[in-house]
């Protein structure tokens, strides 16, 4: 997978509850790239986000262990639904940003 871009800053993680923690990220995307041939520039693949997102310890126990999803809300507005891998922040992204 291509390295395409790291994202830093402070956001809000948001659950289906409407409950909220402060955040601050690591965001990591990255793109597969599809061979086709000799000779032929690789054809661009799927995106893929992850990285770390840290908040409040009680806040991703709840996360993990509710059927919520949660979302992270980054500085400008955009969204990203993420899943918590683990107690230490590691998430994968679901989807796109939008």
């Amino acid at each position: 997978m291509k390295h395409i871009e790291t994202l830093n800053g402070s956001g809000t993680v948001q659950l289906d509850d409407g409950s909220t923690s402060a955040a601050e990220y690591t965001l990591c995307v990255r793109q597969k790239e599809i061979y086709v041939g000799h000779g032929i520039p690789p054809v661009p693949g799927v995106r893929s986000i992850d990285g770390q997102v840290d908040c409040d310890n009680k806040f991703i126990f709840k996360a993990m262990n509710s059927r919520d999803n949660a979302t992270l809300i980054f500085e400008d507005g955009r969204q990203l639904s993420i899943l918590f891998k683990d107690m230490s922040g590691t998430i994968l992204g679901s989807g796109g940003i939008r």
